[in-house]
C-alpha cells in the first residue's frame, strides 16, 4: 500500500513540474510573439503608391442648379475628368506615417452642364492640367497592420488573410494649373489675356499660375501580403486661389481688353447666350458710371475632389529579419 501512494505522489509531481515547465514556455511563446509582431511592422517602413481615378473641379463654372457652393453640393459629374497618382511612404509609427506625392491630370468646368439660368447664360467653360507635389501625414486610428509569416504559439499565422487598415490624411501642397477656354473650337490660355482686366486701370496684377492647397481626406488598405495592398482614397483640396478656372471677380470693358490682349481676349470673357439679359458685360451711364456685372463670386477659392483606387508595395528591410530563435 505505501508503494502506491509514493507512486501516486510521484505522478503528481512530475505532472506539477510538466505543468510549470509548460506554463513557462507557453509564456515566452507569447512574449517573444509580442515582441517579434511590436518590431515585424520595422521591417517594411518603405511604400510605394499608385494610383488613378476620377477628379471633379469646385468652382465658379459648370455646378448644379444654385450657386456655386464651392463643395460637394455642387459637384457636376459631367465635368469629371481623371488623375494619376504616384508617391512614397515612410512609417514613423504603426499608428503615423509621412507620404509625399505626385499628382498629374485635367480639371474641367463648363456653364453649359448647370441648370441655374444665369451661369448658363455666361457660357464660359475651362480646362487645365493639374500638377500637384503633396506633403502628408496619415493616422492609423486602429494601428496599420502587416500580416505575418510565421506562425508563433498563435500570435502570428501564415494563413493568408486580408488585413483592414482605414486612415485619415492630411497636409499641404504646391499646385500648377494653366487654365484654358474653347472659342470657336480652339483652347486659348487664358491668364496671359486678362480677361477680368488685369493690369488694366484699377485692376490687379495677373494672378499665379502656381498656389497652395491643403488635402485632408480617408482611405482604407486592404493588405493582400506583406508587400502588396490595395486601397482607395476620398479626399477634397481646398486651395489658395480663386483663378483655376479664371474666374473670380467681375467682367471689364471689352474694347479695352481687345485693344490690350486682343478680339479673342474680348470674346472669351464674355461669351453669353443671350446679351439683351443684362446679365453680363459693363453697363455703362450717361454720367460717366459704369457698372461691372459679376462674373464670379471672389468670396469663395476654388477646390477639387479626388476618389483615388491605389496600388501599394511595401519594400522589406532584410537588414531587419525578426526571424524567432529556438
Amino acid at each position: 500500500m505505501q508503494k502506491f501512494v509514493e507512486i501516486d505522489r510521484f505522478i503528481q509531481t512530475v505532472n506539477f513540474k510538466t505543468y510549470i515547465l509548460f506554463a513557462f514556455l507557453m509564456s515566452g511563446s507569447i512574449l517573444f510573439g509580442q515582441s517579434y509582431e511590436s518590431k515585424f511592422w520595422k521591417r517594411y517602413r518603405h511604400e510605394f503608391r499608385f494610383g488613378i481615378g476620377p477628379a471633379t473641379f469646385l468652382g465658379d463654372l459648370g455646378g448644379q442648379i444654385g450657386d456655386g457652393k464651392h463643395f460637394i453640393e455642387d459637384f457636376d459629374i459631367q465635368a469629371t475628368r481623371f488623375m494619376f497618382q504616384g508617391g512614397y511612404k515612410y512609417i514613423v509609427h504603426p499608428y503615423f506615417s509621412v507620404r509625399g506625392e505626385i499628382t498629374m491630370g485635367m480639371l474641367y468646368g463648363d456653364d453649359k452642364n448647370t441648370k441655374n439660368p444665369i451661369r448658363q447664360n455666361r457660357n464660359l467653360n475651362f480646362r487645365t492640367f493639374l500638377f500637384e507635389f503633396a506633403a502628408m501625414g496619415e493616422f492609423y486610428p486602429l494601428k496599420e497592420r502587416v500580416s505575418h509569416l510565421y506562425r508563433i504559439s498563435g500570435v502570428n499565422s501564415k494563413k493568408k488573410k486580408v488585413i483592414v487598415n482605414p486612415y485619415i490624411f492630411g497636409g499641404i501642397a504646391l499646385i500648377a494649373f494653366n487654365p484654358k477656354g474653347e472659342l470657336n473650337g480652339q483652347w486659348y490660355a487664358l491668364q496671359p489675356l486678362a480677361t477680368e482686366g488685369q493690369e488694366l486701370a484699377g485692376r490687379p496684377k495677373k494672378y499665379s499660375r502656381i498656389n497652395v492647397a491643403f488635402p485632408l481626406g480617408i482611405g482604407v488598405k486592404f493588405g493582400i501580403d506583406n508587400n502588396w495592398s490595395v486601397g482607395i482614397e476620398l479626399s477634397g483640396r481646398y486651395t489658395l486661389s480663386d483663378y483655376m478656372d479664371d474666374v473670380s471677380t467681375s467682367y471689364y470693358d471689352a474694347a479695352e481688353i481687345a485693344a490690350a490682349s486682343g478680339p479673342e481676349a474680348a470674346q472669351l470673357q464674355d461669351k453669353a447666350l443671350d446679351p439683351s439679359k443684362g446679365w453680363t458685360g459693363v453697363i455703362n451711364y450717361s454720367d460717366g458710371r459704369r457698372n461691372f456685372l459679376q462674373r464670379g463670386d471672389p468670396n469663395y477659392k476654388d477646390g477639387y475632389l479626388f476618389a483615388i483606387i491605389n496600388v501599394h508595395y511595401r519594400l522589406s528591410n532584410f537588414k531587419k529579419r525578426y526571424i524567432p530563435k529556438f
